[in-house]
C-alpha cells in the first residue's frame, strides 16, 4: 500500500470527537487574557485549548499560563512555546496537538466570540456530517474610529471560492472547521501570504460550507496600539496588495486543477481587481515602470476592461 493511501485510511477510519481551539498569538498578553474570557464564557465549552506563543518577547507565554492556571481550572488547557515564525506555522504546530477532536477553531488572539458560537456550529455542523465548516456573520470593531460593519457570514457560504477571491480568507475566528478536512488538506500553507485563503477555497471544494445565524463574531481591529502590543498582522505588510495577488494567482491555478467546473470568468475578473489595486500603491509612489507592470497583469487576466488600458495608455509615457 502507498504511503498516500496510508495516509488516507488513518485519516477515513480515525474516531473524531470533541472540540479543540487553537491561538496562535505574539505578544499579546493583555489582549489574550481578554480574548480568554470569551472562550472561557462559551456555553459549549471546548475540549481542549491549544495557544501556540510564536516566540514573543514580552513573557506572554507565562502571563498567559499563570491567568488560565487561576481562572480556568475546568477547561483542558496547554500552551505550547516555539521560536518566531509565523501564524501559519503557529496554528500547524497547534492543530498537530488537537488530538482526535471532530472540529477545530482557529481564533486570532484579539477576536471575541458571542456566547452561543460553538454551540451554535457544533450544532449546525452535527447536523450535515458531510459538511466542511461552519461560519457566523463577522462584525469588525475598528478603534482608529471609522464605522463599524457586519460582513462576510452568509454571503461567503453561498459562493466560497468567488467570495474568498474578492474579500479574502479572514474568517479563521468566525469559522468552526471539520478536522478530517484540515488534516486532509495537510493543514494550513505555510507560504506567506493568503494561507487562509488558499485553504478554505480548497476545503469549499470538499463539501459544503454552512451559515451559522446568530450574532456575529466581534473583530477587532485597532486595539493593539492602546494596550502598547503587537499590531494586527496583514496591516504590516507595506506591499501586501502586492503579495496577496501573486499569492492569489497561485490559488486560481490549484483550484482550477482540482475543479475544473469552476466558473473562471469572475475569479480572473478579481484577480484583474486586486493588481489594479497594485498599481494604484504604486501610483501614489510615483513607481511609474512598477504601476504598469501591474496594470498589465490587470489586463491579462480581463482583457476586455477598457478602463484598464486606458489607464495603461495615462501613464504609458511616465517617467
Amino acid at each position: 500500500m502507498e504511503v498516500e493511501d496510508i495516509k488516507n485510511n488513518l485519516v477515513e477510519n480515525f474516531h473524531y470527537q470533541g472540540v479543540a481551539v487553537v491561538i496562535p498569538v505574539y505578544n499579546r498578553a493583555k489582549i489574550l487574557q481578554k480574548t480568554l474570557e470569551y472562550v472561557l464564557a462559551q456555553a459549549l465549552l471546548p475540549d481542549k485549548l491549544i495557544i501556540v506563543d510564536d516566540g514573543s518577547t514580552d513573557d506572554t507565554a507565562g502571563q498567559t499560563e499563570k491567568w488560565l492556571s487561576d481562572n480556568a481550572k475546568e477547561l483542558n488547557w496547554e500552551i505550547i512555546r516555539k521560536s518566531k515564525s509565523t501564524a501559519a506555522k503557529a496554528r500547524n504546530v497547534g492543530f498537530a496537538q488537537i488530538g482526535n477532536a471532530k472540529y477545530v477553531a482557529f481564533l486570532d488572539s484579539d477576536d471575541h466570540w458571542p456566547e452561543d458560537f460553538l454551540e451554535r456550529c457544533v450544532r449546525l455542523l452535527d447536523s450535515k456530517p458531510d459538511a466542511v465548516g461552519a461560519t457566523a456573520e463577522r462584525h469588525y470593531r475598528v478603534f482608529s474610529g471609522k464605522q463599524q460593519q457586519d460582513t462576510g457570514g452568509m454571503k461567503m457560504t453561498l459562493d466560497p471560492v468567488k467570495w474568498l477571491f474578492k474579500h479574502g480568507g479572514g474568517i479563521a475566528s468566525c469559522s468552526l472547521l471539520n478536522s478530517k478536512v484540515v488534516t486532509e488538506l495537510g493543514g494550513w500553507p505555510e507560504e506567506p501570504a493568503s494561507e487562509d485563503t488558499e485553504l478554505f477555497c480548497t476545503m469549499s471544494l470538499k463539501g459544503p460550507w454552512l451559515f451559522a445565524e446568530g450574532r456575529p463574531v466581534v473583530f477587532n481591529i485597532g486595539n493593539a496600539s492602546e494596550n502598547q502590543e503587537e499590531g494586527n498582522l496583514s496591516l504590516k505588510y507595506e506591499k501586501r496588495e502586492l503579495r496577496w495577488v501573486n499569492r492569489l494567482e497561485g490559488i486560481y491555478e490549484k483550484i482550477i486543477r482540482l475543479d475544473t467546473s469552476l466558473n473562471k470568468g469572475p475569479l480572473k475578473k478579481l484577480i484583474a481587481v486586486r493588481w489594479r489595486r497594485a498599481c494604484k500603491y504604486h501610483l501614489k509612489r510615483s513607481e511609474w515602470s512598477e504601476a504598469r507592470s501591474c496594470i498589465r497583469r490587470a489586463i491579462h487576466w480581463h482583457p476586455w476592461c477598457f478602463k484598464y488600458w486606458r489607464h495603461l495608455i495615462k501613464i504609458a509615457f511616465k517617467r
